[in-house]
């Protein structure tokens, strides 16, 4: 794994995005948005850059708050100076290609591809951005629903966290990458 891939996923892990990208985006919830879905929303963000640091930058989008996210990140444009400036320039593409709700296409086996390739993959077999917008009825989601992914053993399976992280998991249909 490129050591420069590893560097940026720490910064992303302790990186501090301003107040108005969650706000913002949260607008797109059927209800509003809450303090979960902030979070989740955070955290799926966070991981989604991580997938685009070790992936390429056209690694796809799997959620539509990811991208309203990404667009409101670049709206800031002291923000997004900072966040270019800081070596997470391999982060900042300016196109996004959505990752819609088949976990067979080529755009979402590339992004698992890039994700497994992460240190946190370690710890969480799938990406909480890939379910989000079905977990948060979002109009119109983008990524998986969370019946698309399964335990890889049940027996070992104890259930997702409220992140969307299953562990031992992979998608239903998907090969293992």
């Amino acid at each position: 794994m490129p050591l420069r891939a590893r560097l940026i996923e720490a910064q992303l892990l302790r990186w501090t995005f301003p107040e108005s990208v969650w706000a913002q985006s949260l607008s797109l919830a059927a209800h509003g948005g809450d303090d979960r879905l902030r979070r989740a929303l955070e955290l799926s963000f966070r991981e989604w850059l991580i997938c685009r640091a070790y992936g390429d930058r056209k690694t796809p989008c799997p959620s539509r708050l990811v991208a309203q996210s990404w667009v409101c990140l670049r709206r800031d444009r002291d923000h997004y100076r900072k966040f270019r400036r800081a070596s997470l320039r391999a982060c900042s593409e300016e196109q996004l290609r959505p990752c819609l709700n088949d976990p067979t296409s080529e755009e979402f086996l590339a992004l698992k591809k890039a994700w497994n390739r992460s240190k946190l993959s370690r710890e969480k077999a799938f990406s909480a951005s890939w379910t989000l917008d079905h977990r948060f009825e979002i109009p119109e989601p983008w990524g998986l629903a969370p019946e698309q992914v399964r335990p890889r053993h049940e027996k070992k399976f104890t259930g997702g966290n409220s992140e969307g992280g299953y562990p031992n998991s992979q998608l239903l249909g998907g090969p293992g990458i």
